[in-house]
């Protein structure tokens, strides 16, 4: 046989035997894997069917759970869901960015748990003791003797005095509790604007606000003080939005003997000098060392951690609030176990839309 006849043996070998022989092995595999599908498929109904903890929100409307647990984390995953979404499906240079991404988003939602756990057995502990300090016999104390006339003044003197703070701090913290409402309204706005508005421009439109509060004619004006605010309550309104932090926080403090809301100030008006260039760089570098404390310990692609801190920080509020509303072990313990495990899932099925496993189609030549 010569060179010219085997190659045709060999062409004709590939094309009529081993070319039809894997095509045929191909197709199988897919019936195969299409079968694997159908059984995962049917695996998973049946496990929603019995225990009805996955989150699918057009049945939950209809069809509440009869754990108060789940029906809480159903509202919560609805809220946090398109955030977490769109935060992942932006990672498309490389699986390891949404394996980083993965791995820190439920990480951080453990702590959180843990967090709110450990708060509340807290405040039950401190509960207990006020109530065992209530119960207990009062204290033999000494005789008391009546004070001297000449020190009455003094002593009214005192409680005149003590009384006028109390009310200037009564007042402030008024105006904090109207101001703290007021703020989780506005970082809320902002959070769900998608990164339209940001604190730093709400912070100068509350200024505005307190530049012009004697012009009973400024329609902002006007209703800045039906919400109950005074000048006082919209100076820490505007504190609160350009530190983005609640002053249900700081606000309570003596305003006299307040040194970290001194130095807040102080900071603020030394960053008001900087250029914009310098405060981004600023901000970025505060960013990175938040960034690795919310990693904790753990490792992977830094694109990814940081978008998850910005997600958690998005839908923090949404799970949080919601699992303290709870006060039933049962439902905690569902909302915790559950919620873990439908966040897992999520994330699952958004990287399965964006890296789908399919196997490409055999399109033959038509000549």
């Amino acid at each position: 046989m010569n060179h010219k006849d085997e190659k045709l043996l060999r062409e004709f070998v590939r094309r009529e035997i081993i070319k039809p022989s894997m095509q045929i092995l191909k197709e199988e595999k897919q019936k195969e894997n299409a079968v694997r599908l159908w059984v995962r498929s049917q695996i998973r109904e049946f496990q929603e069917r019995e225990f009805n903890t996955v989150i699918n929100e057009a049945k939950d409307m209809a069809n509440p759970h009869p754990n108060t647990g789940i029906n809480k984390l159903r509202d919560a995953i609805r809220k946090g869901k398109p955030s977490i979404k769109t935060k992942f499906q932006q990672l498309t240079t490389s699986s390891e960015q949404r394996d980083s991404f993965t791995n820190h988003l439920l990480a951080a939602f453990v702590r959180l748990f843990d967090q709110l756990d450990a708060l509340s057995a807290e405040g039950n502990a401190e509960d207990v003791a006020s109530d065992e300090t209530l119960a207990a016999e009062p204290a033999e104390t000494d005789t008391l003797e009546a004070p001297d006339d000449g020190d009455i003044d003094d002593i009214e003197k005192e409680l005149d005095s003590l009384l006028e703070s109390l009310s200037l701090r009564e007042d402030r913290e008024s105006q904090a509790r109207i101001a703290s409402k007021q703020y989780r309204k506005m970082m809320k706005s902002i959070r769900d604007s998608g990164g339209s508005l940001d604190a730093e421009e709400s912070a100068e439109a509350v200024r505005d606000v307190l530049s012009n509060f004697d012009e009973d004619g400024n329609p902002q004006t006007k209703n800045y003080k039906n919400m109950g605010f005074d000048e006082e309550g919209l100076r820490i309104l505007v504190q609160s939005l350009e530190s983005e932090s609640d002053p249900s926080v700081w606000a309570f403090n003596d305003k006299d003997n307040d040194v970290v809301s001194d130095e807040l100030t102080a900071e603020k008006e030394a960053s008001r000098n900087l250029t914009q260039v310098e405060k981004d760089v600023e901000k970025k570098k505060s960013q990175d060392k938040e960034r690795e404390n919310f990693s904790s310990g753990l490792e992977g692609d830094s694109t990814g951690r940081n978008q998850a801190y910005d997600t958690f920080n998005l839908v923090q509020s949404y799970f949080s609030d919601a699992y303290l509303d709870l006060n039933n072990e049962n439902d905690k313990e569902m909302y915790k176990k559950w919620g873990l495990y439908n966040l897992k899932l999520l994330l699952d099925s958004y990287e399965e839309e964006l890296s789908p496993d399919l196997d490409a189609p055999d399109i033959k030549n038509p000549n």
